[in-house]
């Protein structure tokens, strides 16, 4: 009703404001309309009646409401959402999850070492959950195979290597497969675009760490040639290097070189170098050559 009022008032206004400056109109210049405007839109603010407390108290709450009902549509269709992708999920897993083993202390003598007696008799119950965990993911097509990884495994730290029909391994630790077994149970499950560790072709990527993946070989190498120059009495001739993993985050340089003794002759030399990637320092340098082995760090 105050809209409808407001609407009558304002074309009255206008109509009047026009009656008046029609004869007027052609010896109007841009700085004329520009006043008309702007009175226009002063007139305009003063005539509109300002809405009432009741009017805006009503106004919020149906932006309320219809906020709500949008709230509460989103929410059934993400839950109508995570249930059918558990059920896809179930019905992908089955074949994996029919295939586990039953972990047995004289079968897997060296996983019960590693994980300790009181999680080793839990993996059977945890594994399915490795399972899933790899088949939400959007990067696994369809689970093949899991079982505790004697490798990457530690005490109280089971971690899962899942294979997946497209060859993506997936490496799942406990809270991983935790995670996915509640979310299971309560029909919850969501894909995740969580990526593959490695695959059946490169599965040596798998074992590294983190920081070992982050790692730069050439500056690493580069680093390691810079140490080993410091040192000699000569220049080098360097070989083609060999980059490996070490123990925990430590990744390992080895190079052939040749370089000249006090004497001027030339000699063959090979240098190790071990560098924590972690901490992103040499923790180890080491040459060897025709006189013996020499420690530099």
């Amino acid at each position: 009703m105050r809209d409808a009022i407001s609407m009558i008032i304002l074309l009255a206004f206008f109509v009047a404001a026009f009656g008046i400056i029609k004869p007027f109109k052609k010896n109007w210049g841009r700085k004329h309309f520009a006043g008309l405007a702007l009175a226009l839109f002063v007139a305009l603010a003063i005539a509109v009646p300002k809405p009432t407390p009741e009017e805006i108290a009503a106004r919020e709450k149906a932006e309320a409401a219809e906020k709500a009902a949008e709230e509460v549509a989103e929410a059934e269709r993400k839950l109508a959402e995570a249930e059918e992708t558990t059920k896809a999920v179930l019905a992908s897993s089955k074949e994996a999850i029919d295939g586990l083993v039953s972990y047995t202390r004289s079968d897997f003598p060296k996983t019960y070492e590693m994980v300790g007696a009181d999680m080793f008799g839990k993996l059977s119950e945890y594994e399915p959950g490795a399972i899933y965990a790899a088949a939400r993911s959007t990067k696994c097509d369809k689970p093949l195979y899991g079982m505790v990884s004697e490798k990457k495994s530690t005490k109280d730290h089971p971690v899962w290597f899942v294979d997946c029909a497209n060859d993506n391994r997936f490496m799942i630790t406990l809270p991983e497969a935790k995670e996915a077994l509640a979310l299971i149970e309560s029909k919850k499950l969501t894909e995740t675009d969580r990526k593959r560790d490695c695959t059946i072709d490169t599965i040596y990527s798998c074992n590294q760490s983190p920081y070992q993946k982050d790692a730069n070989e050439i500056e690493i190498v580069t680093f390691c040639d810079q140490l080993v120059e410091q040192v000699l009495i000569s220049d080098s001739d360097m070989d083609r290097w060999r980059y490996s993993m070490g123990d925990g985050d430590e990744v390992v340089v080895t190079r052939p070189f040749t370089a000249q003794n006090a004497f001027g002759a030339n000699l063959k030399h090979r240098y190790r170098c071990v560098f924590d990637a972690r901490k992103e320092t040499v923790t180890s340098l080491q040459i060897e050559g025709p006189t013996g082995t020499s420690t530099i760090i």
